[in-house]
């Protein structure tokens, strides 16, 4: 167990290296490798925690590490390798070992998407954005750059930003009824290309309300944007005049930087007296 315990950082640095964009944990929603960047750290961090600290000083370190997790409860058999010393005194040791099954326990709910006690009860806990304010400033600027290049029917200024995958999804309207008037459209080809349909059809212009547009971090990798907007388009016969719509868009981010990977288009339709 010691020796696979040791082993732990070596393999997430080969899975780290290998020529993947997208993590599928057994547990919670995916990400990138900044995934796998977290839990070397935390592997580290805990590393180092055990070795440096005493009982008290441990348990600090991890609760201020994992301030989420305080109130998660675990079994202390089986993690005897968590410390070198154990055995040296025994109460001490399965205090010390309480702790550090807490850390496992905190480093498989927060790098595998497990709830922790305080994250199951919302009125216990406040949301913990994933991502930093420069970091959601970057994406609120690439949402108006898309804007921007659509707004001047630029498909190559358009294309910078989308995600290149057949997964990137935009759902909006089609030609004709017979097609189901909205679908998804999959695929950055084909995406691309029913943008060029729209604009060759004539107006078409997207208004957002910047003051109400929220940018919001799913996790390191996944981000949102919710835009009201208010969209002018003659596409399949519609008659160009502003209507509001909500956009919803999904953010991946690559080794390229962030793309937007989903782009859905919902018109809100009419009130009950309008």
């Amino acid at each position: 167990m010691q020796r696979q315990r040791e082993t732990w950082p070596q393999l997430k640095s080969q899975h780290r290296d290998l020529p993947y964009d997208i993590v599928l944990p057994r547990h919670g929603a995916p990400g990138g490798k900044g995934l796998d960047d977290a839990m070397i750290d935390d592997l580290d961090f805990a590393e180092s925690a055990v070795k440096q600290s005493t009982a008290t000083e441990f348990t600090q370190r991890i609760l201020a590490r994992f301030p989420d997790f305080k109130e998660a409860r675990c079994s202390i058999t089986s993690f005897g390798f968590c410390f070198p010393d154990l055995g040296s005194v025994v109460m001490r040791s399965a205090k010390r070992l309480l702790v550090a099954v807490s850390v496992i326990a905190a480093l498989a709910c927060r790098l595998g998407g497990v709830p922790s006690a305080r994250a199951q009860n919302p009125a216990a806990s406040e949301a913990i954005e994933p991502l930093d304010a420069p970091t959601l400033d970057e994406i609120r600027a690439l949402y108006r750059k898309l804007i921007e290049a659509e707004n001047r029917h630029d498909l190559a200024a358009v294309r910078t930003v989308v995600w290149d995958s057949p997964s990137m999804l935009f759902v909006a309207k089609t030609a004709t009824p017979e097609e189901g008037n909205w679908t998804g459209f999959w695929g950055t080809d084909i995406v691309m290309q029913h943008l060029a349909d729209i604009y060759s059809a004539g107006p078409f212009r997207i208004d957002p309300d910047y003051a109400r547009v929220k940018v919001v971090g799913l996790t390191r990798d996944v981000a949102e944007t919710y835009a009201p907007v208010k969209i002018t388009v003659a596409y399949a016969g519609q008659t160009p005049v502003p209507k509001p719509f909500l956009m919803i868009l999904n953010w991946i981010h690559t080794p390229k930087g962030w793309r937007m990977a989903t782009d859905i288009a919902l018109p809100i339709p009419p009130g009950p007296h309008s």
